[in-house]
């Protein structure tokens, strides 16, 4: 979070709780975050426009002098600035709690049925009042789950993203930074108990595919392949066929996944284009159309779109690449080269190739340890020979 910074010596302190400190009041860090927590609830309590902008005035958490103090609580052994944030909210999940169990209490024993529907009434409220927090904390716990260096909180996040099989794994690669122990060959350690979900899940989709059919061939569209269990005895072949052709298996993938593709999924560049590729599409499909009212407005989509997989948000060259992407005609065969200049090797060099020689993905390091790179500018016409062809046999023929 940034702090709010004076534009000039003379600019005159903040009017918020904060700005005591500078007035000389004797404000403790706890005691102005009680205020301004305070503030914060009445805000979202009231209807009254008036009352709004004046609670609003005391709000000031990106005071330098409040982020000071809170600074020296937060340093506290005893995890004061942790337990008063988490006190109110605490309280409230626990009352939710104990109005649940009275309310299912009485459904589940009241004869009278004017009790039975005043109990559902207020367990109906209940559940969209912990959605409404979920839906809040989601996102938090998801975008701080990535940096943190917290194991509590990281613990949360590897939890709630056992659903999102991409998100669940970035976290677990993290995983030797908080429990060293945990790479080691044991039972029930976090990454067996990913690789049993995925087992799990598999073979519960394989059977899915028959129940449910017309459903899962709306995901299946979208796939370049599809998840089977496989044994040393047995490849799946046949049955995978057969979905294949159920589902119409890739029928909306971006590139190629004919039994006429020209290209091996298991090299380097291939491995690494396929996903970046796909993830360019999907923005591509949500923003080609889309008429913005301004280019901070058009940067803000388009980095809102780029955020969901991603780590970090896009610079200004991806920005650039990216809205340089939505005026490219659909990718094919024949346009593979102009997105390969115009976007995708530019977004590269945005990302992942910004210094070639500290490049992670196994095929960019290919390309910066060759014979004669001894540049950014000579890394990026090698990138851009090796991905003009390697897309141009991926994409489909139109």
């Amino acid at each position: 979070m940034k702090a709010n910074k004076p534009t000039n010596r003379n600019s005159k302190p903040s009017k918020g709780v904060s700005s005591s400190v500078s007035q000389g009041l004797n404000f403790t860090a706890l005691d102005i975050l009680r205020m301004e927590l305070d503030a914060v609830i009445k805000v979202r309590r009231t209807n009254d426009e008036k009352t709004k902008a004046r609670l609003k005035q005391l709000l000031d958490f990106g005071s330098l002098d409040t982020f000071r103090l809170l600074g020296e609580a937060g340093k506290e052994s005893n995890n004061a600035l942790a337990a008063e944030l988490s006190a109110p909210a605490v309280a409230v999940i626990d009352a939710i709690s104990k109005m649940m169990t009275q309310a299912e209490v009485i459904a589940a024993n009241a004869k009278r049925e004017d009790w039975q529907v005043v109990s559902k009434c207020v367990l109906d409220q209940l559940d969209f009042a912990l959605a409404i927090i979920y839906r809040n904390l989601g996102f938090l716990i998801s975008w701080r789950g990535r940096r943190t260096h917290n194991s509590d909180l990281f613990c949360e996040a590897i939890v709630k993203a056992e659903g999102d099989g991409v998100q669940a794994a970035r976290l677990i690669r993290r995983c030797p930074e908080f429990f060293p122990d945990e790479v080691a060959p044991e039972p029930e350690n976090i990454v067996d108990s990913f690789a049993w979900e995925t087992y799990q899940r598999v073979e519960e989709l394989n059977r899915l595919a028959d129940e449910f059919p017309k459903q899962i061939a709306s995901a299946a569209k979208q796939m370049h392949g599809w998840p089977m269990l496989r044994q040393r005895h047995d490849d799946n072949h046949a049955r995978f066929e057969a979905l294949a052709d159920k589902f119409d298996l890739g029928a909306a993938y971006p590139l190629d996944t004919s039994n006429k593709a020209h290209f091996r999924p298991d090299t380097p560049m291939v491995r690494y284009l396929d996903p970046l590729v796909y993830r360019l599409h999907h923005i591509y499909k949500l923003t080609r159309g889309a008429d913005y009212p301004s280019l901070d407005a058009e940067n803000k989509s388009l980095k809102s779109y780029w955020w969901e997989g991603s780590d970090e948000p896009p610079n200004d060259h991806g920005l650039t690449a990216l809205r340089a992407m939505r005026k490219l005609p659909p990718l094919t065969k024949l346009t593979a080269p102009d997105w390969a200049k115009t976007s995708v090797v530019p977004l590269i060099l945005a990302t992942d190739a910004r210094e070639y020689k500290k490049c992670e993905e196994p095929a960019l390091k290919q390309i910066a340890r060759q014979n004669g790179v001894k540049s950014q500018a000579t890394f990026r016409s090698r990138l851009l020979a090796a991905v003009v062809p390697t897309l141009t046999s991926m994409a489909r023929t139109g």
